[in-house]
């Protein structure tokens, strides 16, 4: 397990901190938790069972004292904000140490919390059932939001349909002279709450490239694909006609990728709350497309969740232009394609 050093942790000029431990760390860190820029100063750990912090935990700071010393310590130490280890129910001790903390000005944080801030993904725990409640409280979609976000995938689908109908007849031409076959493939996709739908692509590949019917994960410098496919996939092109999806309703502009039911079965069981990016519209791009691209194994699937659960629990229409607006250079640098 990672280890957040206190020596990386003086460099730093954010806020004073304490974190509150019990023995135990109840959300596991991934590796790329001691390399970001944490927005506090951890000066010390207080207990919060009475034992001594664990040599298994991977935090190393100064013991300050125990939970009933922790009002003390606050005010001793200048202490800006304290730190929970996840975001699961505490007992009343502890809750009634963090109320009378909270009425100094003191920041009540999460490390889930500021790890998401400071990474734009969310920190998965498939132990920390507590973190999956609390992203999943308060991200119902309001009406205006709903309507504005379907006026807006009319109206720039209906503009993206009619420039690409002109620009048709010679794709159509590119992919028949690279490989004979059909211009246009639908496949199955699995779309809000868990329904099927099929999504259109321009083909970029050569004819009856799973003839087996066994569907792979896409992968960088794919032989299957064709040289006109290449350009297409670079450009985004054949991603275009996903636009009539989004025109019939079964997709949005914004939103997290469809993905195929062969490996939607796969990701349910080993990616921890992969069932979330259901519960709403798939999208043709989406917050985890312009910080990742594609997933060409369970790997990178995982990770991609973890920014499209990111995106679960603070969508909304500023968050959707600012996708949009960072789709943009995504596209012209041909980023993430395969």
């Amino acid at each position: 397990m990672p280890k957040l050093r206190v020596e990386a942790q003086r460099k730093l000029s954010g806020k004073k901190a304490l974190i509150i431990h019990d023995g135990i760390l109840r959300v596991p860190l991934p590796d790329d938790f001691t390399k970001i820029a944490l927005p506090y100063r951890i000066i010390g750990s207080v207990n919060h069972n009475g034992t001594r912090l664990n040599e298994s935990i991977p935090f190393r700071f100064p013991f300050l004292g125990p939970l009933e010393e922790l009002e003390e310590i606050v005010k001793r130490e200048s202490v800006d904000a304290i730190i929970l280890p996840g975001t699961g129910p505490v007992d009343p001790d502890l809750g009634s140490a963090l109320a009378r903390c909270g009425s100094l000005g003191v920041e009540l944080r999460t490390l889930p919390g500021i790890y998401e801030e400071a990474t734009g993904k969310a920190l998965l725990s498939p132990t920390d059932h507590g973190w999956f409640v609390s992203q999943v409280a308060g991200t119902t979609d309001s009406p205006p939001y709903l309507v504005i976000k379907r006026i807006l995938d009319v109206v720039f689908s209906s503009i993206a349909l009619s420039a690409f109908s002109l620009l048709l007849p010679f794709i159509a031409a590119g992919i028949r002279l690279s490989s004979p076959g059909s211009i246009f493939i639908r496949q199955d996709r699995v779309g809000k709450s868990g329904k099927l739908l099929k999504m259109w692509k321009l083909r970029t590949m050569i004819w009856d490239a799973e003839g087996d019917g066994q569907p792979v994960w896409a992968q960088a410098d794919d032989k299957r694909v064709t040289s006109f496919g290449k350009f297409l996939r670079r450009t985004k092109l054949d991603e275009v006609p996903q636009f009539w999806n989004v025109l019939k309703g079964e997709m949005s502009i914004v939103g997290p990728r469809p993905e195929r039911p062969y490996f939607v079965e796969q990701l349910e069981t080993s990616v921890p709350y992969y069932g979330w990016r259901h519960s709403i519209k798939p999208g043709i791009t989406g917050w985890a497309q312009i910080h990742q691209g594609y997933a060409s194994s369970e790997e990178e699937s995982f990770e991609k969740s973890r920014y499209d659960l990111f995106y679960l629990k603070r969508r909304g229409i500023l968050m959707d232009f600012l996708i949009l607006a960072k789709t943009i250079p995504v596209v012209l640098r041909g980023k993430g394609s395969r």
